[in-house]
């Protein structure tokens, strides 16, 4: 199952995007064995990381989940989770030149203000420079306190409709925009990423 068929599922793509202490984020699309909160909203590091639990081919601990989820000192967060549930091989840090090869990838990237966000990032084949589809769970708001780019939930900044829910089943949205390793470097100083074993 790859991100994009994941993030289709129902119970993925319904939920709207929840950050703050009155909308938490939780996992959707995958049971725990351990308790965590549940609640009706999604955010970015939720969503991958109820992705890496529910295809790793063992069960996610509760240690593996805190460090995807960032609940530990860790920066690389899910990509290092990506590694320990075995899905990924490494986590190698982008830096300006990087060419990334195709296929999925498990990206947490930071602001120079300290502001982080997890990723999927979808590398199209035979682009250089590689050619990237976003896709993640966003929704902070604009000025005026709509959805930033009609963005709420799983979702993409490349894509029109934004939203999964609204997309065709299985596929992408009408793809608008996509992404080079110095756009991801521009809008995250700091980024890390996971080749996906998928």
């Amino acid at each position: 199952m790859t991100p994009l068929e994941f993030a289709h599922l129902p119970d993925v793509s319904g939920p709207r995007y929840g950050f703050h202490r009155d909308r938490p984020g939780s996992p959707h699309g995958v049971e725990l064995g351990f308790n965590v909160r549940r609640t009706a909203w999604t955010n970015c590091v939720a969503l991958v990381m109820s992705y890496l639990a529910r295809v790793s081919p063992r069960e996610c601990s509760l240690a593996e989940w805190q460090i995807g989820m960032l609940n530990t000192s860790d920066r690389r967060g899910p990509c290092q989770a990506a590694v320990l549930l075995g899905l990924a091989q490494d986590v190698a840090r982008l830096e300006a030149g990087d060419h990334l090869a195709e296929g999925w990838y498990v990206m947490q990237g930071w602001t120079a203000m300290g502001g982080g966000h997890a990723v999927f990032l979808h590398v199209l084949p035979s682009a250089r420079p590689a050619q990237i589809l976003v896709l993640e769970a966003r929704g902070q708001t604009d000025a005026n306190g709509g959805p930033l780019k009609g963005q709420d939930g799983a979702s993409s900044r490349c894509c029109t409709p934004p939203n999964v829910r609204d997309w065709p089943a299985g596929k992408w949205g009408e793809v608008v925009d996509t992404l080079t390793v110095a756009d991801l470097l521009e809008i995250w100083q700091e980024c890390y990423v996971s080749r996906l074993l998928i």
